[in-house]
């Protein structure tokens, strides 16, 4: 399957950004200025309305609502001319994929529109697209899950924005972004934006930069495209993944990826997950559809805003670690106040020192704060049959399985939900929400 791509693009920056995200915190985004609400399940707790662009604390709203007019001019455009070219708006994050390489360092630079023009120009013709990206790109190393939160609001208010016209011509949504943080980010992302989307996304990244040669960056721009194209297709469901891996790679589940290599072309894999798109296989079987993605005229979208730390507490199996040590690690996290959940990661038998692992539950339970436990190996058993294993199991802790940026993410924006509900909390965390378990 052949697809053609004619960009064009608008590319906007504001001038200022008053951030540093070598130092960025939290604590300095300004109170929010467009709408607020509560949800009924975490009363006193503030949260934005995800349709209102005053609320934009990374991207600029000018720049956001001049892109909504290019995408209805570029609809106006397709509509005049009776073609049946899609439309796109590209949002520039930064990442290796828009990289050049000044005094020895690789930095991030390029805008949407550099990285457009890698398409070659036989693969123009099928797509129009308006781009925004942030004032300052971002080393992805360095990306603060609110700059996610805020590319979900972007989203969100952009179509709330469309005409019906240009909803109908519109494809989705593409990211570009650094390939450190891409599994964290998407699943993040996803997360946010919650159940009954109305409209695709996908995420693409690169190993090398446009400078290198070869390099991956027009492969993987093009199959995102191409996966878009095909979301863009399928009335019934929206999609959301992950394009990487080259001409042979393929579109993978936001909620179910990894990254395996820091330096080859087949650089992320999806162990739990079947792809989206096989682009390896030239996308003969289109587009995999999502239960958990399907659109429900009985539902509404609401995507949740959700800012800060991702306040999770990760501890690994370790031979010859004092229990004490445990102990102190998470009453250290839990010091302030605001620790979402611990996660315990075991060996490949789904086991961990009695003592240790006593010590984490005792810490996390006076703090009240619950306990999840995941195998290290995505597709491993939570059930062996090894006496720690049964334990874990008895003590109270939740076994899981998904992919670790998944069960952060998940953990994160189900806090918000549900905030010091424990029970509905962790039933959250028990059933599928966006597509993040295995057999969803």
């Amino acid at each position: 399957m052949l697809f053609l791509y004619n960009m064009t693009q608008e590319v906007h920056g504001a001038t200022q950004f008053p951030f540093d995200f070598a130092t960025y915190r939290p604590e300095m985004l300004l109170p929010n200025a467009g709408g607020t609400y509560e949800l009924d399940t975490n009363p006193g707790s503030e949260f934005e309305d995800p349709f209102d662009l005053d609320n934009l604390k990374f991207y600029n709203k000018a720049d956001a609502e001049n892109m909504v007019r290019e995408l209805e001019g570029l609809d106006a455009q397709e509509r005049r001319k009776g073609t049946d070219e899609k439309i796109v708006a590209v949002i520039g994050t930064g990442g290796t994929i828009a990289m050049v390489k000044e005094d020895g360092e690789l930095v991030p630079k390029l805008d949407s529109d550099a990285l457009l023009d890698e398409l070659p120009a036989s693969k123009r013709g099928r797509f129009k697209a308006a781009s925004i990206q942030l004032p300052e790109m971002i080393d992805s190393s360095m990306m603060p899950p609110d700059v996610i939160a805020d590319t979900v609001l972007l989203m969100s208010a952009t179509w709330e924005r469309m005409s019906d016209s240009l909803k109908e011509n519109f494809a989705g949504f593409l990211i570009t972004h650094g390939t450190d943080t891409l599994a964290q980010s998407s699943a993040l992302s996803r997360m946010m934006l919650g159940p009954n989307v109305p409209f695709n996304t996908g995420f693409v990244g690169a190993q090398k930069t446009i400078e290198d040669s070869p390099n991956d960056v027009s492969a993987n721009i093009d199959g995102a495209l191409t996966a878009l194209y095909l979301a863009s297709e399928d009335e019934e469901a929206s999609h959301h993944f992950v394009f990487m891996n080259g001409t042979s790679g393929s579109a993978m589940n936001q909620v179910g990826i990894v990254k395996k290599d820091d330096s080859r072309i087949e650089a992320f894999e999806s162990p739990l997950h079947e792809p989206l798109v096989d682009a390896g296989n030239f996308a003969v079987d289109g587009i995999k559809r999502l239960v958990a993605n399907r659109k429900r005229a009985d539902a509404e979208f609401k995507p949740l805003i959700v800012r800060g730390d991702v306040d999770v507490e990760v501890i690994h199996a370790q031979q010859g670690r004092n229990p004490a040590r445990d102990r102190r690690q998470i009453e250290s996290a839990g010091s302030e106040g605001h620790l979402e959940g611990v996660v315990v990661v075991t060996y490949g038998a789904f086991t961990f020192h009695p003592d240790n692992f006593s010590a984490i539950k005792q810490a996390a339970d006076e703090l009240h704060v619950p306990v999840f436990v995941a195998n290290p190996f995505p597709s491993g058993s939570t059930e062996h049959e090894y006496g720690p294993a049964h334990r874990i199991r008895e003590s109270g802790a939740e076994p899981v399985k998904m992919m670790p940026s998944a069960l952060l993410a998940k953990i994160h924006v189900g806090r918000a939900i549900y905030g010091d509900s424990t029970e509905a909390f962790i039933d959250f965390i028990r059933n599928d929400y966006v597509g993040e378990m295995p057999d969803a």
